[in-house]
């Protein structure tokens, strides 16, 4: 379609994977950067209540862009599809359906974020020290949320059409406006948690406009082509959009829940906690990028009806993700206590972020499993199965985890452990369930 699509069709499936992953990886990269450089600037030019006010704030933004990241990425199943069989109707239908999504889902998010806020961190027993802070940080956000839905939803159709590139490039603008404005908002107009918030507003609106302007141009007669609503296509859009929406949602929930049982160890512990998240997102985000690759390959494919190279593009991003686990894991091994104090120094902190990573580190091979085969059977239209399984493990046997680790145990580490425990039995139901679902020939 243009000269900075991918071909994920036809060569290598490695070699296509990895192009079409790699602008996709660093686009997830800038765009983690956000809440990093954050936590960054708050860490180490405010103070602790400040940084864990912001730390507090972080599990319900990625609730909320987790949200609408999994509702863009399902959605775009279907434009792949279009975009595989060649057919221009399809895909002029698919991209409408998705537009349409996009303006729904961000007014809904913006009224109830704002109407919401107080409440939630009330919810989560959000230490009184830190309340007032991350009510600010949380408003100003919601107030700016619509520039990253539009920003995400747009990129996720140009992926769907095998454009890796530009979403990359209008976040590498967006991240450099994004250091600068903080440096304009904490030291030179100093407004403390509000000045980090506005910064993220301001520039994710720059990505935002640039998504837009991409879209329109080269994509026009898509766009603004008249066709009848497609109730069908709506229907088909949404069944696989709002598992995979639910799917994303369903980690940062849990999240929010072990964020209320963290928050009762005091501002210390929640400092190191954010901290060692905050690094943990790095670590997870490639198995998330071939997540999102693997779906669009396999629905691209399945388009074209290149069954054999399905098969094989699964099996060989499945392994990919196995080894780059188990890389980052021995560099955080030895790096934890460096990458921890970038974001605070204190000692304390650092200790109680460290207790995380390695307890987080011998189980992260496992999310591989879990990431990868969920993005294939959501790339072969099974996007209902893998969100209730993701489901049952990250937030029901999770939350019972924490419920008997509380009663019980209540200290941090069995807090902490409540995490690996049901990456392990995720990934087993994933991979029983897939290989029950291919032997019903309901899967490739």
């Amino acid at each position: 379609m243009n000269n900075t699509t991918c071909n994920l069709m036809e060569g290598s499936i490695i070699k296509s994977i990895l192009l079409f992953s790699i602008p996709l990886f660093l686009s997830n990269l800038f765009q983690q950067f956000y809440n990093t450089v954050d936590a960054y600037f708050v860490g180490n030019y405010l103070d602790k209540i400040s940084f864990a006010a912001v730390g507090v704030c972080s599990p319900i933004m990625n609730l909320i862009i987790g949200l609408f990241v999994g509702l863009s990425a399902g959605a775009s199943v279907v434009v792949s599809q279009g975009y595989g069989d060649g057919s221009k109707k399809r895909l002029t239908e698919s991209i409408q359906c998705v537009l349409l999504i996009m303006f729904g889902i961000s007014m809904i998010i913006t009224i109830v974020g704002l109407l919401f806020s107080n409440s939630l961190l009330n919810m989560m027993n959000t230490p009184e020290e830190l309340l007032n802070q991350a009510k600010q940080y949380l408003i100003i956000n919601f107030l700016g949320i619509t520039f990253t839905i539009i920003y995400n939803f747009i990129s996720a159709i140009l992926r769907a059409c095998g454009d890796g590139k530009r979403p990359f490039y209008f976040l590498i603008i967006s991240s450099v406006i994004h250091i600068l404005l903080n440096y304009v908002f904490i030291l030179w107009i100093p407004l403390g948690v509000s000045g980090v918030a506005i910064s993220t507003v301001l520039s994710q609106g720059c990505s935002a406009l640039m998504a837009v302007y991409v879209l329109i141009k080269h994509y026009k007669k898509y766009i603004f082509q008249r066709l009848p609503f497609n109730y069908k296509k709506m229907n088909q859009t949404l069944k696989i959009a709002l598992p995979a929406g639910l799917q994303q949602c369903i980690g940062a929930i849990s999240n929010i829940v072990v964020q209320t049982y963290i928050n009762s160890f005091g501002a210390i512990v929640v400092a190191g906690y954010s901290a060692a998240i905050k690094i943990d997102s790095f670590v997870v985000l490639p198995i998330l990028t071939l997540n999102i690759a693997i779906t669009i390959f396999v629905s691209q494919n399945l388009g074209a009806n290149k069954k054999e190279r399905v098969k094989e593009g699964i099996i060989k991003s499945l392994i990919m993700a196995v080894v780059t686990m188990i890389v980052l894991s021995i560099i955080l091994y030895i790096f934890g206590n460096q990458l921890l104090s970038l974001f605070n120094k204190d000692f304390q902190v650092i200790e109680s972020g460290r207790l995380l990573q390695v307890i987080f580190l011998p189980y992260y091979f496992v999310l591989a499993f879990v990431q990868i085969l969920s993005g294939a059977l959501r790339g072969q239209g099974v996007s209902l199965t893998p969100s209730i399984i993701i489901t049952t493990n990250f937030l029901v046997i999770r939350w019972i985890t924490l419920i008997i680790s509380n009663l019980y145990i209540h200290t941090i580490n069995s807090i902490y452990y409540s995490q690996p425990i049901t990456w392990i039995s995720c990934a087993l139901m994933m991979i029983l369930t897939y290989f029950y679902l291919k032997k019903k020939q309901k899967i490739i």
